[in-house]
Formats: C-alpha cells, structure tokens, sequence
C-alpha cells in the first residue's frame, strides 16, 4: 500500500487527552467515542478491499486512528472510483506529489548504486589485469573508474544534481496535509459500519471499520500515478528489488473475506 504516517500525537499530563497544541488532523466519531481522536496514518490499496453493493473498485483510501482509553481502532474507509468526466482531484493530488518525491528519490538513489556497482566491477576487473600483466598491486579500496555504460560526464553532473534536488525536496515538510477534505476526500457522512480486524498481518481484531457510503473521484492519470508509485517502487532498503507485494502488478491488498456472521 501507499502509506502517510503521522507525528506521534502529543498528550496532557493523564496520558489520553489530546493536548490543545497538537496540529494533528482530528476526526469526531458518532455513536459515544467521546471527542476527538487524531490520525495516525493514511494507507492506499489498489484496487478496493471492500465492496459497496457487489461493486468493487479502483482503489480504496484508509484513515486510521486510536482510541487510547478502548483500545480500539475506528478506521475511516472510503472506495475510490474513476471521475465519469476524469477530473483531477487536487487536494489528493498534493498527497501523490508527496509519494511521487519519496520514489523519486528511492530510484534515483537505486542508480547510484548501479553506478558504483559498475564502476567498482571495472576497478576490479583493472586491478587483476594490472596485477596479471605486473603493473600495479589489487587496489583495496573503492575508486571510481569509468566504464563504457557510463553516461557523459555532463549527464552524469546533471544526474547527480537531479539526486540531490530529490534528497533536498523529500526532506522539505510542511503542514500536515488534511486527510478528511470535504467533498475532495470525504464526499458524505453516512457510512456502514463493522467490528473487524486489520488487513494485514498479523490480522489483529481490534479494528472498527467506518466505510463511506460515497467514492471518492480521482482521474485517470491519478490512478495510473498510484499504479506506478506501488507496483514500480525500489529502495536501497529493499536491494533495489520491487517493494511492493503484488500479483502481475496489479493487487495490492488483502482479497475479499467473508462475513463471519456479521450482518
């Protein structure tokens, strides 16, 4: 899944109530949960992993938050379907620039590693001809040697300047990006509502599941950016192998359960 983590939140002196200087997104739920709770995190699944009326759909976009007296968790789940005129939603657009400046530089970063990769292959591969031939001793320590795969060396300054650009522009916050936008995000109030579990491991059921009634719209190309942000994501962290647990790229989230005598 895509996922938006939140600071941790900051409490008065009984250790549950939210203090007043806390700038985190609060969300009200009905029903006696008594007042305000904070967001701890956003996650995107690809496509949805509830129906509405047999439908499933594009993708479905997760807010979770915690009661710290229940010790429950109220999820607010919201299906996200195609706009019928592809209109771009822009407040969650400014979420995926924020994932889009994440794998940028995760690719980025992924190719100086080939680069070093390469190079430290050519340095090795001199270093036994010269030792063959006489010439000098086994280097023991990296240099950069260049090798025929190499760029010029005016697009190799300008890769190195487009990985710091991107270290730079990842590093930048901000405010905390509102995940509740009236009629972009969260286009009704009404929702059903179950006891479940989280959807993935290790499958706790501690959860309190709110699914909107009402998708939200993104365009077109917005699902084919979070196609890519998921699917095509590497990180030095993951050996620069694929991140993202998926089948043929395409499913990214936990299939359909059954009801387990709820009603």
């Amino acid at each position: 899944q895509l996922r938006l983590v939140y600071p941790d939140p900051q409490f008065e002196a009984d250790g549950s109530t939210l203090s007043p200087d806390s700038k985190l997104p609060l969300a009200d739920f009905p029903h006696g949960w008594g007042g305000n709770m904070e967001a701890l995190r956003v996650d995107v699944k690809i496509p949805s992993e509830h129906w509405l009326n047999g439908k499933e759909y594009a993708a479905e976009y997760q807010i979770y938050h915690l009661h710290h007296k229940r010790k429950k968790a109220p999820v607010i789940s919201i299906v996200v379907d195609l706009h019928p005129s592809d209109k771009l939603n822009e407040h969650f657009q400014l979420a995926l620039n924020e994932w889009q400046k994440l794998w940028e530089k995760d690719y980025l970063e992924c190719e100086l590693r080939k680069r070093k990769e390469r190079r430290v292959t050519a340095g090795l591969f001199e270093a036994v001809k010269g030792w063959v031939d006489g010439s000098r001793d086994i280097p023991v320590q990296e240099q950069e040697y260049s090798t025929w795969l190499d760029e010029p060396p005016s697009e190799d300054a300008k890769f190195r300047r487009n990985l710091r650009a991107a270290r730079k522009a990842q590093e930048e916050s901000g405010d905390f990006w509102d995940p509740y936008k009236k009629d972009e995000i969260m286009r009704s109030i009404h929702f059903f509502g179950y006891a479940g579990s989280l959807t993935e491991p290790p499958c706790t059921e501690f959860l309190e599941w709110r699914i909107l009634d009402t998708p939200m719209l993104i365009s077109r190309q917005q699902l084919f950016q979070m196609k890519t942000l998921l699917f095509r994501h590497r990180s030095v962290e993951t050996g620069c192998r694929i991140s993202s647990n998926h089948y043929m790229g395409s499913v990214a989230r936990r299939p359909l359960q059954p009801l387990n005598r709820r009603k």
